[in-house]
């Protein structure tokens, strides 16, 4: 430890320490060269000797010297000195909110009041989106009321963040009186599980140590640690953590279940992003009135969001989101000038105005859509004829909503099997529920992915959602509450498909490393044996659809094969130990076609398979018998005003009476007629839309819905 008058580098002389802690001390020192007040980190000098520690130690530096952001001290300088290593930084002034705290309940005998604490969210959750979205992200691991000061100018600064993931984690700084940890260099009262058990950490821990230190600061109690927490949920017992409101009625309840969101015990459970914790923190704020700076970035989104639509744009716009958005700005605009609780009123009589307006406005919309010319005239009365003895007819589809929600190409669309609900997924990492009665979101989008999601699927009972993504899992939703419930993270790649089967007894999925490639990995999931798992035996590669008949898996794969898988009843029920890691033999068929097989579709009968190929062509099998053998039967070609042969097929899907629609790289969207045999199409846009990547019909056939690389969901009726 160094003594008082010391001078490092003959430039900083030391005054006195603040605080020491296992890896080290911080001094507060002068740099002469300017006069001004600096904190100097030291690593102790029996760690030195550790070369990976020290090369670590310069990594941080060079990483810190390089963060600019308001709410965080400079690193100035770093140096050796008589073999030790110093960091130098911005003296921070002030008084850290752990101590403000204790001095409070001193005083007034109650925690800080959300007006106080929501300008400090506001900027330490920009500092942390500032540090978790650089090109190479920054994890603090420390964050807890001691390492948050509030300065002389009124600001609040994030201290201490030094512990930058995969370099420095062991090395620590230190504050006034306390001494930390020596080896994991946090504080376990705010840590997360993950950091606890040493399983490695996400940004998502520090959303979960920023939300324990809200706790802290709003209820005046250390929320319960994630050990004791766990330990409970593992015995069965409900989680003893007391939401924050519950602790102190004064907590908006929004705010509160912003708060528990961040507090999930498991990392993959939690908000996503720092900044959507910011905008959801936002919005509790904003229900109640309350008069709260806002960014001029949060202030740009809104009114993106509220911009009236172009003529004929025919986009679907809810009243409840106009009113919600238009209150928001309402907020924005008069939040620094009003007192809150006449600014509620004025916003409640504004928003009430605006539904009677946006209401009439949408009904208008819906019933004469003018984004869209009108379709050709289809033929809905022309007799029923049959294909192998199943009827199949013409279908009358026009465009009816267009669903906006998603930032990127929607990859996936499926509808639940009593057709209330229709999913679509994202690149955006994003996925929504639509309730198809008025085809407004059932809950807000789900963001728990940290990657594009490629694929969704419900259960044969609907109350399950599957999603696949290109963050290497699968995650369980439940479609009546819109919890998550569950992720599978056995995958290892980025998942591309997935399929339940008829039974609801086996979930699959189709893994590979890009989805414009295809998937080389087809795994199953066993949900009545605790999602046990299993890999198929057989080597897959450039796999671009999967799909159920009854007691068989058919996958296509651009070498144009078509194969069959035959699952083995006795794996549904009990876990058999082999030396081979699969539970089917293998494929129990294998079809070859001449062109590479782009998708895959099962008629609803299970009597027919249909695959696209990438010469714009639709290859036909009828399935027999029960284990499902099959021949090919026919090729559907189109004319080449519809599917010129350079374009492939890129999804399909069959109606309930085994009418088929196509989707084409050539922007086209056309409903097939199975039943004279021919090649005829009928068309069901009129105007380009764009590439539609994904197609699903409603289990009565009478709504088709399309996703495509424009961004939005659409529905046909």
């Amino acid at each position: 430890m160094l003594e008082p008058d010391t001078h490092l580098k003959g430039r900083y002389r030391i005054l006195h320490k603040i605080g020491g802690g296992g890896f080290g001390y911080v001094y507060k020192a002068i740099d002469e060269a300017f006069g001004s007040s600096v904190a100097i980190k030291e690593i102790k000098g029996e760690h030195l000797s550790r070369h990976k520690l020290r090369k670590a130690f310069e990594r941080e530096a060079k990483l810190l010297h390089a963060l600019k952001h308001d709410a965080l001290p400079r690193v100035t300088d770093y140096f050796l000195h008589d073999q030790k290593q110093f960091l130098v930084m911005d003296f921070i002034g002030g008084r850290d909110l752990a101590a403000l705290l204790r001095e409070r309940l001193q005083q007034v005998g109650a925690p800080f009041v959300w007006q106080d604490v929501a300008p400090w969210a506001d900027r330490l959750l920009g500092a942390l989106q500032y540090l978790h979205s650089g090109p190479e992200p920054i994890i603090h691991r420390d964050i807890k009321p001691a390492n948050i000061k509030l300065a002389e100018d009124g600001q609040v600064y994030l201290l201490d963040f030094g512990l930058a993931k995969g370099a420095t984690g062991q090395v620590s700084t230190v504050i006034d009186g306390e001494s930390l940890p020596s080896v994991s260099g946090c504080t376990r009262a705010y840590a997360p599980l993950e950091q606890l058990q040493d399983s490695g950490t996400e940004p998502q821990s520090d959303l979960y140590s920023l939300a324990a230190t809200f706790y802290h600061l709003l209820t005046g109690q250390i929320p319960i640690g994630p050990a004791q927490r766990d330990e409970a949920v593992q015995r069965g017992q409900r989680d003893p953590l007391i939401p924050a409101h519950e602790a102190h009625h004064e907590i908006p309840v929004a705010v509160s279940q912003v708060i528990s969101q961040a507090l999930n015990l498991r990392w993959w459970d939690r908000i996503g992003s720092a900044k959507e914790m910011h905008l959801a923190l936002l919005a509790g704020s904003l229900q109640k009135g309350m008069p709260e700076p806002v960014p001029a970035s949060l202030e740009v989104e809104l009114n993106n969001q509220t911009r009236t639509p172009k003529q004929g744009d025919g986009r679907h716009i809810s009243s409840e989101h106009i009113a919600s958005v238009f209150t928001q700005k309402l907020n924005l605009r008069f939040v620094r000038s009003v007192s809150s609780r006449h600014l509620l009123g004025l916003v409640t009589l504004v928003s009430f105005i605006l539904v009677l307006f946006a209401g009439g406005y949408v009904i208008k919309r819906w019933r004469f859509p003018s984004n869209v010319g009108k379709p050709p005239e289809a033929n809905s009365s022309a007799p029923e004829r049959t294909l192998g003895g199943t009827v199949a007819k013409r279908i009358d589809l026009r465009p009816a909503h267009v669903l906006e929600g998603h930032n990127g190409t929607v990859w996936s669309v499926a509808f639940s099997p009593d057709g209330t609900l229709a999913a679509s997924a994202s690149e955006d990492a994003t996925i929504i529920l639509w309730d198809t009665k008025n085809w407004n979101p059932k809950f807000p989008p789900f963001k728990l992915h940290r990657g594009p999601v490629y694929a969704v699927a419900f259960s044969v009972d609907g109350k399950l959602l599957a999603s696949g993504s290109a963050d290497k899992t699968i995650k369980l939703w439940d479609t009546e509450t819109g919890q998550l419930l569950k992720t599978l993270k056995d995958v290892g790649v980025p998942v591309l498909r997935l399929a339940f089967s008829p039974d609801g007894d086996v979930l699959a999925s189709c893994a590979g490393k890009d989805p414009q490639r295809g998937g080389d990995e087809i795994r199953l999931w066993y949900p009545r044996r605790e999602w046990y798992t299993k890999i198929l035996t057989h080597k897959v590669q450039r796999v671009w659809a999967i799909a159920f008949l009854s007691e068989t898996l058919a996958s296509v794969d651009f070498d144009g094969k078509m194969r069959l898988w035959r699952l083995s009843p006795i794996a549904k029920t009990q876990v058999i130990e082999d030396s081979q890691d699969s539970d089917l033999t293998p494929p129990s068929q294998e079809l070859i076609t001449e062109r590479p097989l782009i998708a895959l579709a099962v008629s609803r009968d299970r009597k027919y398979i249909a695959c696209g190929t990438s010469d714009a062509k639709i290859q036909l099998f009828s399935c027999q018998g029960e284990i499902q053998k099959c021949e090919q039967v026919k090729t559907l070609v189109s004319d080449k005003t519809n599917h010129p042969s350079k374009n492939f097929i890129i999804a399909l899907a069959f109606a309930p009476d085994n009418a088929l629609v196509s989707s084409s790289a050539d922007n086209k969207i056309l409903v097939w007629d199975l039943t004279d045999g021919s090649s005829k199409s009928l068309s069901v846009s009129a105007v380009p839309i764009g590439v539609q990547r994904t197609i699903a019909f409603s289990p009565n056939g009478q709504t088709l819905i399309t996703g495509g690389e424009d961004h939005l969901v659409r529905v046909w009726q």
